[in-house]
């Protein structure tokens, strides 16, 4: 090692600076170093041409002051909280026993009532029928856990599933109070 890296280790480089004034004038009044700068990368080089830039006064250090508590912005109005009643917990739902309860409903004709027997396989909707008709029906025939947990959303849920695999068409009521389900095309 060299000389100089010599003391840099074992700290002798250091012993020429004195101790530090913290009651110096740059400490205390509110000392901004760009103010002074020379060598400051916001130079206004290139607008030069710029008339307002030479009007304006260099900014001194008793212009800068420091905020005290009477000039803080008030504090923003709160809203009030507002419950919001939602599930709070998850519900669980046989979907694909939901779909088969709506599917046994949708084909069933309104002269026999799920006196069909099982042996005909179903496969197209009788008619047309109202959503809510139907979702009234479905939770007088669900089990009691299914039916209390039964919302509109999953119902919905579970006629667009069957929408799609049995190609149904869902038709709006012209006040959007209901949805027509039919056989699609």
């Amino acid at each position: 090692l060299t000389q100089e890296g010599q003391k840099r280790l074992s700290g002798e480089l250091g012993e020429g600076i004195g101790d530090y004034d913290y009651n110096n004038a740059n400490d205390t009044a509110n000392f901004c170093p760009g103010l002074q700068g020379g060598d400051s990368d916001d130079d206004a080089e290139g607008f030069a041409d710029d008339p307002s830039a030479e009007s304006l006064p260099p900014p001194s250090l008793e212009d800068i002051t420091t905020y005290g508590e009477q000039d803080l912005v008030p504090e923003p109005h709160r809203v009030n909280k507002i419950e919001i009643n939602y599930a709070k917990t998850a519900k669980k739902m046989d979907m694909k026993r939901l779909k088969n309860g709506m599917w046994s409903l949708l084909t069933e004709s309104p002269d026999k009532p799920s006196q069909e027997t099982d042996a005909v396989e179903k496969t197209e909707v009788f008619g047309e029928k109202a959503f809510s008709q139907t979702t009234q029906i479905l939770l007088q025939r669900l089990p009691n856990t299914m039916a209390q947990n039964l919302s509109v959303p999953l119902a919905f849920v579970a006629l667009l599933h069957l929408a799609n695999e049995k190609n149904l068409e869902l038709v709006k009521v012209e006040d959007m109070s209901d949805i027509i389900i039919r056989q699609g095309h």
